[in-house]
């Protein structure tokens, strides 16, 4: 293989995973927005893995010439953009979620039935 075919499929496969990448990050906005939690979490855990990926290909120090980058800049760029958005999303549902938890009434609990006001208690004589 030559190291120009190397360098394709290199480009080639970051280009694939910045891809995915960017389509995780518009699944995790919607999921934030729904507040769908098992549907954020399985973005959470395919976004951990493509960046996985990406630092293992990144470990491959290929150089590539500056035309090529545009895509993979675009792509970064858009990415970055992405996931910023997301982090303010997800800040804004966590202080809802808080001023939601803060706003709940939990209703006293019932005395129990021989509870009365005076707690200095009775005694009852069973022997009679």
């Amino acid at each position: 293989m030559t190291i120009e075919a190397v360098r394709h499929k290199h480009k080639t496969r970051t280009t694939d995973l910045l891809q995915q990448y960017l389509h995780v990050l518009t699944l995790q906005h919607r999921a934030f927005d729904r507040r769908d939690l098992d549907h954020a979490e399985t973005t959470i855990r395919r976004e951990r893995q493509i960046l996985k990926d990406l630092e293992a290909l990144a470990a491959i120090h290929l150089p590539v010439p500056i035309d090529d980058t545009d895509e993979i800049t675009r792509l970064s760029r858009r990415i970055r953009e992405l996931h910023q958005k997301n982090r303010e999303l997800l800040a804004r549902r966590s202080a809802e979620t808080a001023r939601e938890i803060a706003a709940l009434r939990i209703p006293p609990r019932p005395k129990a039935v021989y509870t009365a006001a005076d707690t200095t208690g009775t005694m009852v004589d069973v022997h009679s």
